[in-house]
């Protein structure tokens, strides 16, 4: 399935079956890290020895399995895309925490996100690009994390707003912030600051993910550096 984001097209895969990535557009995959229904990515044999041994560290059977879930399926998916097994992929870390390709060389460029069982992998073609999705939590106290992180005219946005559309208006702010921060690896705190230089270059695009019958919905947003 494909969408029209601000910029550039977004592309939604069910599986990690799509086996290349045009160059003109944005591709989304999700993961429910619950879910091993057939097995897929579901063990630790694609995973690196360092990778294995940080699950290893993770006591809570829960996280350590979405863990290892997760790591599985983005080797998944981008070993398909790149021709390779999964675990012949070296992937590095950089000094703010933002992952790369280290080998094979590609120009794609890939991001993830994750909100309890949920996880997001975007891909583009040499394009930086981040992510940042979010399970909605109506319950939550918006307004005072707005207080915190958001500037003065967008909170009384908030609080001038219906709650319905208080809740939406959050997230969409949230989530592109966060996505605009993980362009270089920083978290939401820093976004402002990190980001300043690329702000004419950025390109946006918001999501919705229909989940299961009786999960929350997640949103999100894609963050990334236009093309010159």
């Amino acid at each position: 399935m494909k969408t029209r984001g601000a910029n550039f097209d977004l592309w939604f895969h069910a599986s990690p079956g799509a086996t290349e990535v045009r160059d003109d557009g944005v591709h989304l995959w999700n993961c429910d890290l619950d879910d091993t229904a057939g097995g897929r990515a579901a063990g630790e044999s694609c995973l690196s020895a360092g990778e294995r041994e940080r699950a290893t560290r993770l006591k809570n059977e829960t996280a350590r399995r979405r863990f290892v879930r997760g790591r599985a399926f983005v080797r998944e998916v981008l070993g398909r895309l790149l021709g390779v097994a999964p675990r012949a992929l070296e992937i590095g870390v950089g000094a703010n925490g933002k992952p790369h390709l280290v080998t094979p060389t590609s120009p794609i460029r890939f991001n993830v996100s994750h909100s309890g069982d949920l996880l997001v992998l975007v891909v583009n073609y040499g394009a930086e690009i981040g992510v940042d999705v979010e399970l909605v939590a109506s319950g939550s106290d918006l307004l005072a994390m707005a207080r915190d992180h958001f500037a003065r005219p967008e909170v009384r946005q908030l609080e001038a707003a219906a709650p319905d559309a208080r809740i939406e208006f959050f997230y969409r702010l949230w989530t592109a912030r966060e996505a605009a921060a993980k362009l270089s690896g920083y978290g939401i705190a820093r976004a402002s600051a990190e980001t300043a230089a690329i702000a004419p270059r950025l390109e946006v695009c918001h999501f919705e993910l229909e989940l299961k019958s009786g999960r929350p919905h997640a949103v999100g947003a894609i963050a990334r550096v236009g093309r010159d």
